[in-house]
């Protein structure tokens, strides 16, 4: 634990952000307009949305090619949606069947897919399991930071919120 968290102090001093200051400079690359969730019936192949469901189902299987696919099902009512990450068996220790979870991504038609309707997928989604409806990714305007070796976006923005939750009020200098 210790390692770890010397190693991010370490690649955020490599940005230059040394101070809860230099954090809240750091400057997001681009923003993701996510306020509009879509149920999963309204998605379309093409698309890039955020879609809010129950997993329904999480497995990890090994493919031909010696890659490892870690696939999610979500459920929305009848209509389902897979969400599929490549070399990520790790996730199936956090997404399990059950929980709330948010992913972002590209909508695609599954070409893998069995059944005899059609049906969708999202590959690589970014995804946040959610607790008692908390978000930092739902429903808003998200901020995209470029990521530093280990440090994903999604973890700047946590980063970024927890520094601002410790924070006292600060005036804004601007009427």
């Amino acid at each position: 634990w210790f390692r770890a968290r010397q190693a991010a102090y370490d690649i955020l001093e490599q940005k230059g952000i040394r101070t809860v200051e230099d954090l809240l400079y750091y400057v997001p690359r681009k923003y993701q307009d996510r306020r509009h969730p879509k149920s999963i019936d309204e998605l379309t192949a093409g698309e890039t949305a955020t879609v809010v469901a129950p997993i329904v189902r999480a497995h990890s299987r090994k493919m031909r090619t010696g890659q490892v696919l870690f696939e999610v099902t979500l459920g929305d009512g009848l209509s389902r949606l897979t969400c599929k990450w490549f070399n990520s068996a790790y996730l199936e220790k956090s997404l399990q069947p059950g929980l709330l979870l948010a992913v972002y991504g590209h909508v695609q038609e599954d070409c893998y897919s069995r059944g005899l309707t059609r049906s969708l997928a999202i590959v690589q989604p970014e995804h946040e399991i959610i607790h008692e409806g908390d978000s930092l990714a739902v429903g808003r305007i998200v901020p995209v930071y470029e990521a530093a070796h280990t440090i994903k976006s999604s973890h700047f923005r946590g980063i970024i919120r927890n520094a601002l939750d410790r924070l006292e009020d600060i005036e804004d200098p601007l009427p």
